[in-house]
């Protein structure tokens, strides 16, 4: 059997559902402008393995044509996007033009780190 070398970040992000700190760190940037395509309601798996339905914002292909995985919301990213949108209805989000931004925070599944947040931008009326 001949031996093939792969990168195991690389493998683990292809086969990501959800967007993660690790598709920042492996892009090398620390935030990134999208648009909402869609919002779903999901099953999402924490790192104690534990299920959730959370929503997830879907967003629209990056300029180069690479998917972008969707962003499981929290607590707080859920706030900001009410707050951005101007809206609790999700359907009032699908166009919204977001920075999503790497910030210290509680982490899904407890801890502190590096986490997703969405950049919070008062827009005028």
């Amino acid at each position: 059997m001949k031996h093939q070398s792969f990168n195991v970040a690389a493998v683990c992000l292809q086969n990501s559902a959800h967007l993660s700190v690790e598709h920042f760190e492996a892009w090398g940037v620390r935030e990134i402008s999208v648009k909402v395509a869609a919002v779903s309601i999901e099953s999402v798996t924490s790192p104690t393995g534990s299920k959730t339905e959370m929503p997830v914002l879907h967003f629209e292909s990056a300029a180069n044509g690479a998917a972008i995985p969707g962003l499981a919301l929290n607590k707080t990213n859920m706030r900001r996007m009410k707050q951005m949108a101007r809206s609790v209805n999700s359907d009032d989000w699908v166009g919204q033009e977001i920075t999503l931004q790497l910030e210290e925070g509680k982490l899904f599944g407890g801890g502190r780190g590096d986490t997703i947040r969405i950049k919070y931008e008062r827009r005028n009326k």
